[in-house]
């Protein structure tokens, strides 16, 4: 959609900064409808213009087809959105229908401030029904389900075919295989192509937490674990975390990934995005926003496939969006009429976003390049098996990224820092 257009629709949608927001959603829930018995509803969103284009086509079509009930589409950016929806819901206003990141939602659930859907979807079953969702254990607390997951993603392995064909080399399959074939290109190239690039910061939010992750859950191991009691305990040991360290700081003995990325904490960070474009960089792991920035620009074909597997599975996190409705709503009923059509494939349409539902999923139609997402997105797992310890993920991130940071700068030796690694998630555990 253009510009133009876009303005074209404004009693529909707004874009509205955070101050703003609060204000005008004082009344946004709690509207009885128009004189002329329309309902208008509220629908609050959180990503940048630049991603909602298609989703700005979906309410526009929906309002066209829909005269009896209109939806205003907001936009709130920034990093408060969850604690705006929060403190509105919590004083009897905002959207009646907010879209929510998945780790969101236990977090609004505990206060109440979103409406179980356990009665709508008895009512009226989503889609095919709520089994055919993927991420329903994050939308579930204490017995009911809170909000509806909406969009789902997940990291793939990006390459640069050309570049790879160009030394002879496909698409790994394996740890491995990776470290291999990364290897191979850094040093067929003499330098000038870094194999694999991969943000290897020690900074508390760097990234490398989800790939070592996959390769230790890949591998059947986890940080944490619940055991046979109930107790959540250590799912590895020294030993292990010292295996995933030596192969990780492999990639930089061996010249497979420029030693600069040890500075690099964001998957789209420049040094990332600009070396798939460039050729420069061989092969990376992003997830769908990142990868389409960089194909945009590439110089030659990149694609996509499901995150190497070790000796059990291949596995990757599972990310995405939920739709919620909120308890001010004057119109549930509406609301969730209206959610049932955001998780249609009429929507993914036009919508740029992978589907939480498996049949629409299933159903979609995909570029060449970006099947590895689709192929990656069923086996994919989320983070509640370390979100149900009550243990904060940030506090797991921080210590993970620190040791193995350590390791890449020669700061510690993997069975220092292993041991390091291990005592601290102790004191986490015993806590």
């Amino acid at each position: 959609m253009t510009r133009e257009s876009m303005m074209k629709s404004l009693p529909r949608y707004a874009v509205l900064a955070t101050a703003a927001a609060l204000a005008v959603s004082l009344t946004a829930c709690g509207d009885s409808g128009d004189d002329d018995g329309v309902v208008d509803l509220t629908f609050r969103q959180f990503d940048e213009a630049s991603q909602i284009e298609g989703l700005v086509t979906a309410v526009d079509a929906w309002n066209a087809s829909h005269p009896g009930i209109q939806v205003t589409l907001e936009t709130v950016t920034g990093n408060n959105a969850k604690e705006q929806y929060a403190r509105e819901a919590s004083t009897g206003a905002g959207p009646d229908v907010e879209q929510l990141a998945l780790a969101w939602v236990p977090d609004l659930a505990k206060p109440q401030i979103l409406l179980p859907l356990d009665e709508l979807i008895a009512g009226k079953a989503p889609g095919q029904g709520i089994d055919d969702f993927l991420a329903t254990d994050l939308v579930r607390f204490d017995g009911s389900t809170w909000a509806l997951p909406w969009t789902a993603d997940t990291f793939a392995l990006t390459y640069r075919q050309d570049v790879l064909a160009r030394y002879g080399l496909a698409a790994p399959a394996t740890w491995q295989e990776l470290l291999d074939t990364a290897a191979a290109v850094s040093r067929q190239s003499g330098g000038e192509t870094a194999g694999y690039c991969f943000s290897a910061g020690s900074s508390p939010d760097a990234a490398q937490w989800f790939m070592i992750n996959y390769y230790l859950w890949s591998n059947g191991q986890s940080l944490v674990e619940q055991n046979g009691a109930g107790e959540w305990v250590l799912g590895v040991d020294a030993a292990q975390i010292q295996g995933a360290m030596e192969y990780f700081a492999d990639f930089f003995t061996t010249g497979a990934t420029d030693p600069g990325m040890v500075g690099v904490t964001s998957f789209a960070d420049p040094a990332i995005v600009e070396g798939l474009r460039s050729g420069t960089c061989a092969m990376s792991s992003l997830p769908p926003a990142a990868f389409r920035d960089a194909e945009a620009g590439a110089t030659g074909p990149l694609m996509t496939a499901p995150m190497p597997g070790g000796t059990e599975t291949t596995i990757s996190h599972l990310g995405g969006r939920a739709l919620g409705i909120n308890p001010n709503s004057e119109h549930p009923d509406e609301a969730w009429e209206f959610i049932q059509y955001l998780i249609s494939a009429d929507t993914f349409a036009t919508y740029e976003q992978y589907p939480a539902q498996k049949a629409v999923l299933e159903g979609l139609d995909v570029p060449d390049s970006e099947v590895g997402f689709t192929q990656a997105l069923p086996n994919a797992v989320s983070f509640a098996r370390y979100t149900a310890s009550g243990i904060p993920v940030t506090s797991m991130q921080k210590i993970v990224n620190q040791q193995f940071g350590a390791v890449y700068s020669g700061q510690s030796p993997p069975a220092e820092a292993a041991t390091g690694l291990i005592d601290q998630f102790r004191e986490l555990l015993d806590d």
